[in-house]
């Protein structure tokens, strides 16, 4: 690890988390087609473009009242095989799901995930317990025992059309709030998802660096394949970090159960 200093909105902060592009592991390459994997990585894009959709609402709706929702939230994603056997369609993703309150120490996307960071290394995991369902989510997808962490997803009403604020002003109702998902899977495969909003009819425009087509020909959606996704590239990286954080409080809980979990990857 090394020392590095970030300023953010008028706000230095001093951490030891390795926040640098070249620290990060490179994607995963797009070599032998995977359905499964394709499969784990749609329904985790399904379940980052409903959330994103659902944040959208509720922040406009709460919008001006005490319990104002912020324009940046947090899934913790997970993929179970309720059904067994392992086959795509037996695969389900669910999230446990973290809304913030709209306040100044919570508008800066990185401050806040750095603020998890610390909270997780320095006080949660030297507890040999560390689950973000259980720690930081206010919300929790059904899901069984063997659930496996799966990876990140960050819901910003930040979109590539304009700031929270700047929507705000334009916007006469839900539907016209855009959004944006950042997705960062164990496998290394990485989604950037930009939901418009109903004047451009709601269109979603998918960038993956992971295959996304369960079946090839025909494809199975309409994407944008990358060999890699690096801006916005602070907020790539404290994904990772606290990615990585969580991945170890896992690991601590698969070896006091004594294992059995489901394995995380597949390359």
């Amino acid at each position: 690890m090394y020392e590095s200093t970030t300023a953010s909105q008028g706000y230095a902060y001093s951490e030891r988390y390795p926040a640098n592009p070249s620290s990060m592991p490179a994607p995963a390459p797009f070599a032998a087609h995977d359905p499964q994997w394709a499969e784990v990585r749609n329904q985790a894009l399904e379940r980052m473009v409903k959330m994103n959709a659902a944040h959208a609402r509720h922040a406009w709706e709460r919008r001006g009242s005490s319990s104002h929702v912020g324009p940046h939230a947090l899934a913790f994603l997970y993929y179970d095989v309720p059904g067994g056997a392992g086959r795509p369609q037996h695969l389900m993703v669910a999230a446990a799901t973290r809304l913030f309150h709209d306040d100044d120490d919570q508008r800066d996307v990185h401050r806040l995930i750095f603020r998890l960071c610390k909270q997780a290394d320095e006080q949660l995991l030297p507890t040999g317990s560390f689950d973000p369902r259980t720690a930081f989510a206010n919300r929790t997808d059904p899901m069984s025992a063997q659930a496996t962490f799966l990876g990140l997803g960050l819901s910003t009403l930040d979109a590539a059309t304009g700031s929270w604020e700047q929507t705000q002003q334009r916007a006469t109702g839900p539907t016209q709030v855009p959004g944006r998902c950042l997705i960062i899977l164990s496998d290394g495969s990485r989604l950037l998802v930009d939901r418009e909003d109903d004047q451009r009819f709601g269109q979603v425009k998918l960038i993956s660096t992971g295959d996304l087509n369960v079946v090839r020909d025909p494809p199975t959606r309409n994407w944008t394949a990358a060999s890699s996704i690096n801006e916005p590239s602070e907020t790539w990286q404290w994904l990772l970090q606290l990615g990585k954080l969580i991945d170890t409080g896992q690991q601590l809980a698969d070896r006091a159960e004594g294992g059995g979990a489901i394995p995380r990857q597949r390359r």
